[in-house]
């Protein structure tokens, strides 16, 4: 016989990096059974808080206890706006930094027990509705995850952008799955490659960061190119990388595609026991863009990964490259619940008040 889940949620606010640690303890005993994308373990989350917390931001996590047994971490904070009309937004955390200097994290998650989080969504959605914020920002999520349906208990009226994740299943996948076209493109690539005596290859863990200005260089070339300022320029972003590189070495990996022993592309990977997940990339497009390099070491490193799954991460619905390599495509979400409407829409006028100011 079952009796009723009875759950006593507990609002944890942290401000400084002590009681974070304090936290951070939790996490270590829910993770240590729960199996997470990189994204969402300890090792990511704690390297971004690191890297990205301000002072000023307040965090609320919710630790969640069934007769004193921990059974779920809800991990928030709210960021306050300085300016009128002063919008408190809350975020999940390892997201919400500036968009120039983001990470970008995917699959973030409210980290639940599998047999708990039936009971424990509205609750968890009662302890958000009791925080003074205006817009709750949820980005880059599955949209079976725990976060998602638990979004869907605050509002009816949410606001989703829907995304796709674009995963690679190396048990079943087979190149014959792609298409002609792309096909024909690999081979070609794969034969220019060969009369150049190209090398590809993984990068040995000390390599990865002695070759991280490559990457920097061949990325930055090409959205500068673009009229963009590109990811590796800021100094945030740099530096949260080559922490996990140098701290955490088992999570991330590198491929590259070599001619007379000087790398002409590279991608890099963030790892965890499963899944090689694709991140960031950079090619020479001086001197190989003919060559399509960035798509033939897309094939390679599939062909060569380690690990079961190689995943492309989020895609758009539509015309995304990712799609070419014939993988699994997974629904994904992006969410805003405007909590205080007339707020948020006066942070928009004012947002698009100081773009046209600018011009």
């Amino acid at each position: 016989m079952t009796t009723a889940l009875d759950v006593d949620v507990k609002e944890v606010k942290v401000t400084t990096v002590s009681s974070f640690d304090e936290v951070s303890a939790l996490y270590h005993d829910i993770q240590k059974r729960n199996d997470q994308p990189l994204m969402n373990s300890f090792v990511w989350l704690n390297t971004w808080y690191k890297n990205y917390w301000q002072d000023q931001w307040q965090l609320h996590c919710f630790i969640i206890y069934q007769n004193d047994k921990l059974i779920a971490i809800a991990p928030f904070y709210m960021q306050k706006y300085t300016r009128f009309p002063f919008l408190k937004s809350l975020h999940l955390i390892g997201q919400g930094e500036p968009e120039i200097k983001e990470v970008a994290s995917e699959y973030l998650d409210v980290n639940i027990k599998g047999k708990y989080h039936h009971e424990l969504y509205p609750k968890i959605a009662d302890a958000i509705t009791k925080i003074d914020f205006d817009i709750l920002v949820v980005s880059a999520i599955l949209k079976d995850s725990h976060i998602a349906n638990i979004a869907k208990m605050l509002s009816e009226n949410l606001q989703i952008r829907h995304c796709c994740r674009y995963l690679v299943n190396r048990e079943t996948w087979q190149k014959k799955t792609i298409s002609k076209n792309t096909r024909s493109r690999i081979k070609r690539s794969n034969n220019q490659l060969n009369q150049l005596n190209a090398e590809v290859r993984w990068f040995s863990n000390d390599e990865i960061k002695c070759y991280w200005p490559a990457l920097k260089e061949f990325h930055q070339k090409r959205w500068h190119k673009c009229g963009q300022s590109g990811a590796f320029l800021s100094q945030e972003f740099n530096k949260f990388h080559l922490s996990l590189i140098e701290k955490n070495k088992d999570s991330v990996a590198m491929s590259g595609i070599f001619v007379n022993d000087a790398p002409i592309a590279i991608n890099y990977y963030l790892v965890d026991e499963t899944t090689y997940y694709f991140y960031q990339s950079g090619w020479d497009e001086e001197n190989y863009a003919k060559l399509s390099p960035g798509l033939y070491l897309h094939y390679w490193s599939i062909e060569h990964c380690p690990h079961q799954y190689y995943d492309f991460m989020m895609g758009s619905l539509k015309d995304s490259y990712k799609a070419k390599f014939a993988g699994d495509n997974i629904p994904m979400q992006s969410l805003l619940y405007i909590k205080n409407k007339p707020k948020y829409f006066l942070s928009q006028l004012a947002m698009k008040l100081k773009h046209k100011l600018r011009w």
